[in-house]
């Protein structure tokens, strides 16, 4: 499932998931990116969008607003959408502001799930200064419908402090193949004016 649920307060309050970039809308490239890393864990895609839901519809995937869609509650909502709605017993969660997100993204949340045998899986990017958590990407079990159910009536927004009470499996990207800078989300129009400068720097030859 791709979040694109979100308010885009930092992107003027446009509908994030579809601002194109890369001449594709983002969310559009989300699916895309999930499509080309085949897993016989990948039994299907799915939006979670709270505006704009006939656009998204269009494109051929369920689309599963939040149980409140004018409320904005934040990516947990999502999940909550999320877990309610689907058809297998595992959702995998991905943001649609993060366009560059690892292509080994569902492997490796898969194996650390397995590894551990706990509900939920979450990457985490191996920096030079430590660990650093991304919580959106997770791997959950619908198991934990109930869970977040009751975080979110008590009025729990933050993901971290959720999945910390789950005790969560962490996949582990490390930044020494430059997959733990694959997590760099847009969260306005100058992170991706920024990120077209960077990719252009790079493929221009000295």
């Amino acid at each position: 499932m791709v979040l694109a649920g979100g308010r885009g307060s930092r992107w003027g309050g446009q509908d994030k998931g579809l601002i194109r970039v890369d001449d594709a809308p983002l969310a559009w490239s989300a699916l895309q990116r999930l499509q080309a890393q085949p897993h016989e864990a990948l039994a299907g895609l799915a939006i979670n969008a709270n505006r704009h839901t006939n656009t998204y519809a269009q494109w051929g995937w369920p689309v599963w607003p939040d149980e409140d869609p004018e409320a904005f509650k934040g990516p947990l909502a999502g999940w909550q959408a999320g877990l309610r709605q689907c058809p297998t017993p595992w959702l995998l969660s991905v943001p649609c502001d993060t366009p560059d997100f690892p292509i080994d993204l569902i492997d490796t949340l898969v194996q650390a799930q397995r590894q551990s045998q706990s509900p939920l899986a979450v990457a985490a990017s191996r920096h030079a200064d430590g660990l650093r958590t991304q919580a959106v990407f997770a791997l959950l079990h619908t198991d934990l419908l109930p869970s977040l159910d009751a975080y979110l009536n008590q009025g729990g927004r933050r993901v971290a402090d959720w999945c910390e009470t789950q005790g969560p499996a962490w996949a582990i990207f490390d930044d020494k193949d430059s997959r733990a800078g694959a997590f760099a989300n847009l969260n306005s129009a100058a992170d991706a004016a920024q990120r077209q400068q960077e990719r252009q720097a790079r493929s221009t030859p000295p």
